[in-house]
């Protein structure tokens, strides 16, 4: 009873630091209605999946993941937002809403979980860093939102693939195409970034 109480906790501090963090955002670029909108789509996802998780017992961080992206597919076309920004607000506040899961880090003392959360911190951190940075990159010339999002994706899952090869009992919900499914978001996203697919250098 004691670990559902605590579930309960943390997803409900999860989903309004998420939506706290998303509006905070996006507020001075779209309207209230846009907003809304975007986030009850993406928290729909997020809500799926989880049921997906707990409920039917699919432990597969693949099928949250391909859930949010249709979640963020489905704001982006609603509300006009554009599809690379949205992710990058998107990833930003999910990183932060997340740091809640250190209750149950501490609390499991499970390895695996502990170097998950430690790659989310970094991921986090480096999002930050390129967010405030990302406008004096002299590579970059388009200047638009949506590299510290694909840069801190690209980081996540490229740790995430390295630890799956080298450390596979330390990779949190390990499944046995990780280490390619892994690789290749982490490739999709770098690709992205440099060569300027979606974001342009216009």
């Amino acid at each position: 009873m004691e670990y559902w109480i605590l579930l309960v906790i943390v997803i409900t501090l999860i989903l309004f630091i998420f939506s706290f963090s998303f509006w905070r955002s996006v507020k001075e670029d779209y309207v209230p209605a846009q907003i809304f909108t975007a986030t009850f789509y993406i928290l729909l996802s997020f809500i799926i999946s989880l049921g997906i998780f707990y409920i039917i017992k699919i432990h597969s961080i693949w099928i949250i993941g391909v859930l949010l992206l249709f979640g963020l597919f489905s704001a982006s076309k609603r509300t006009g937002i554009r599809f690379y920004e949205l992710v990058d607000e998107f990833v930003g506040s999910l990183l932060l809403s997340l740091i809640p899961l250190i209750i149950f880090v501490i609390r499991l003392e499970e390895p695996s979980f502990g170097v998950f959360y430690i790659i989310l911190i970094l991921s986090l951190l480096l999002f930050h860093l390129v967010k405030r940075r990302y406008k004096s990159f002299l590579w970059y010339r388009s200047g638009r939102k949506g590299l510290s999002g694909l840069f801190a994706i690209g980081v996540f899952f490229l740790v995430r693939s390295i630890v799956s090869i080298t450390k596979p009992e330390m990779t949190f919900l390990l499944d046995e195409y990780d280490i390619m499914i892994s690789g290749l978001i982490s490739f999709l996203s770098f690709l992205n970034i440099y060569i300027g697919e979606g974001i342009g250098y216009g």
